[in-house]
């Protein structure tokens, strides 16, 4: 199979972001399978046998907020470590490098561990995703669904339903279109953490 090359990606550095606090107060330090479960988790395996599952959000604010105004969001008001995304998309399609590929996102609460977390800048309650972003998301998820060996895509609100309706009204019945495109299963229907 041919093996798609990765999109360019801006990467954490570029965007000046802040390092990760691992004492925040919503993820207490580093993991612990037994004093500390919700903690700072760093993959010691493999990444194609932890990740099963990209997940699509909106950021659900304003499209010029950018992995910076997000990461603060993040940590100030939610207590996280860092941004919680693994990867940012903004409005012109720029993708740029979230929380590091190989720890545990915080982007879909009880479902984090084996899942990629990629936001759309934005609130798709109110708009649709630009054309720059749906490219991005299709030659960054060619890319990821090869390289981790991925099987589903999903919304934040399939896991979440009745919690959220991120990714937005006008970006989630895209979704099912865009999971045939790369070839992955849609939904959670037999999402499998690892």
């Amino acid at each position: 199979m041919f093996s798609p090359e990765p999109p360019p990606i801006v990467g954490r550095t570029e965007w000046n972001a802040v390092a990760p606090d691992y004492n925040a107060r919503n993820e207490n330090g580093l993991f612990d399978a037994i004093s500390n479960p919700a903690g700072w988790k760093t993959y010691e395996q493999p990444l194609a046998t932890v990740y099963t599952t990209m997940v699509l959000h909106h950021t659900a604010l304003p499209a010029t907020d950018g992995p910076l105004e997000i990461q603060l969001k993040h940590t100030k008001d939610k207590g996280w470590a860092d941004i919680g995304y693994h990867f940012v998309i903004d409005d012109q399609g720029v993708i740029y490098e979230g929380r590091d590929i190989g720890v545990r996102g915080a982007h879909v609460g009880g479902h984090n561990t084996g899942t990629i977390g990629i936001a759309l800048t934005g609130n798709f309650e109110h708009t649709d995703p630009t054309d720059a972003q749906l490219e991005s998301v299709m030659a960054l998820g060619r890319y990821l669904a090869y390289e981790y060996q991925l099987t589903h895509l999903a919304g934040h609100r399939d896991f979440q339903p009745g919690d959220t309706v991120c990714p937005g009204e006008h970006f989630a019945p895209m979704l099912p279109q865009i999971a045939v495109d790369l070839g992955l299963a849609f939904g959670i229907e037999g999402y499998q953490p690892p």
